[in-house]
C-alpha cells in the first residue's frame, strides 16, 4: 500500500516533467551559431559570400577600420537576369542593386544599401589588399 510520501514523490515528478516540457516548447534551439568568418580581399573589386549576420548590420559599422570604400548587393527582382558585357556599366543605379559608399566618399549620400546581412552575395571595392574578419551569427 503506497504511502503519503510515495504520492507526494509521484506528483513532484509530474511536476518536474510538465514544467520541463513547457520549458522546451517555450524555449526552442535557435541554431545560431557565432563564429568569425575571415576573407582575403584584393585591392579593386572583390566578389565575396557573407555567410555569418553581423549583430551590428549598419554598413558604417561592418565596415569601420577598413579600406573598403564601396559595397553592393543585388536583391533578386521578378524581372530576368542580367548579362553585362562593359565593365563600365552602370548597373548599380538599375532596380535591384543596394550600394553603400563609405562616409568619407562625396558620393556617400547616394547609399542605398542600409544593412548587411549573411548568406548573401556581395562586390566589395577595397582601396587596398586587406584582411577582413566579420564576427556574427550563422543560421544552422
Amino acid at each position: 500500500m503506497p504511502g503519503p510520501y510515495d504520492t507526494m514523490r509521484k506528483r513532484f515528478v509530474s511536476f518536474l516533467f510538465a514544467t520541463l516540457g513547457l520549458a522546451l516548447i517555450a524555449c526552442p534551439a535557435h541554431g545560431d551559431l557565432l563564429r568569425t568568418q575571415t576573407i582575403q580581399l584584393q585591392e579593386g573589386w572583390n566578389s565575396i559570400y557573407l555567410e555569418v549576420s553581423p549583430s551590428d548590420v549598419e554598413p558604417s559599422v561592418v565596415f569601420s577600420n577598413t579600406p573598403i570604400d564601396i559595397v553592393a548587393s543585388y536583391y533578386e527582382t521578378a524581372s530576368s537576369a542580367q548579362f553585362v558585357q562593359d565593365p563600365e556599366a552602370e548597373l548599380f543605379r538599375q532596380t535591384g542593386w543596394g550600394v553603400w559608399y563609405a562616409d568619407d566618399r562625396p558620393d556617400s549620400f547616394l547609399s542605398t544599401l542600409h544593412a548587411i546581412y549573411g548568406q548573401q552575395a556581395y562586390l566589395i571595392h577595397s582601396l587596398e589588399a586587406h584582411t577582413w574578419s566579420v564576427r556574427g551569427t550563422v543560421r544552422i
